[in-house]
């Protein structure tokens, strides 16, 4: 049986229940692991909504064939996440982090060598997939304008770096659950210029109600 046979089953096993994980409700001025296993740290607000927003984003990614790099990828749960959802032992994977405490906590979590760098200012290398996820949610600039500018730049880069798709996922203000410091994007003003630039282009609005991905791929 190929991966991609049972794959349902391992999607149902992973989001089938509802229950609170464990790893939820971890407090930093509590629990010692807080860091290590907390969803919070690395910008979720529980482990079953990570899980949703990285099977959207890696949706079509095959880990038997592809590699696949994560930019701003914190303890690189993505990494251990594939492995799971797949059942494979091994995947191409490369991790970039610029915080040193991050990095170490995927080392001493998964046995992960994250690269310690700065992906604005690196080489990107190239992968078949180039993906993040929550790296365009922090507001950089007092202009909008500037601040989409930041985020096109930054997917032309992994655009370039690709050989199959670039995978993102924006936060979008039309719920009208806003919080400040955070950029949100309504698609209506980014979907355009990304078609217009890429041509094939899939957004995935299906999921929750203010965070969307976008695919580009590459054919």
């Amino acid at each position: 049986m190929s991966i991609f046979e049972n794959l349902q089953d391992r999607i149902q096993n992973l989001f089938g229940s509802k229950k609170e994980n464990k790893f939820d409700t971890l407090k930093p001025e509590e629990d010692v692991d807080y860091l290590m296993n907390s969803p919070v740290p690395v910008g979720y607000s529980s482990i079953r909504e990570q899980q949703f927003i990285y099977q959207n984003l890696i949706s079509g990614f095959n880990p038997l064939t592809e590699s696949l790099c994560d930019l701003g990828a914190g303890r690189g749960d993505l990494y251990k996440f594939i492995k799971d959802l797949y059942g494979v032992e091994q995947i191409g994977y490369t991790g970039i982090d610029q915080n040193p405490v991050m990095v170490d906590l995927a080392k001493r979590k998964y046995d992960l060598d994250l690269i310690n760098d700065s992906y604005e200012t690196m080489k990107l290398p190239t992968r078949s997939w180039m993906v993040t996820s929550g790296l365009f949610s922090i507001k950089r600039n007092e202009n909008f304008q500037d601040d989409l500018t930041y985020v096109l730049n930054n997917i032309d880069r992994m655009y370039n770096a690709a050989t199959k798709a670039v995978s993102f996922n924006l936060l979008c203000p039309l719920s009208g659950l806003v919080s400040e410091g955070f950029l949100y994007i309504k698609p209506s003003d980014i979907i355009d210029t990304l078609i217009k630039k890429y041509r094939f282009v899939n957004i995935k609005h299906d999921y929750t109600d203010d965070i969307y991905t976008i695919t580009i791929y590459k054919f």
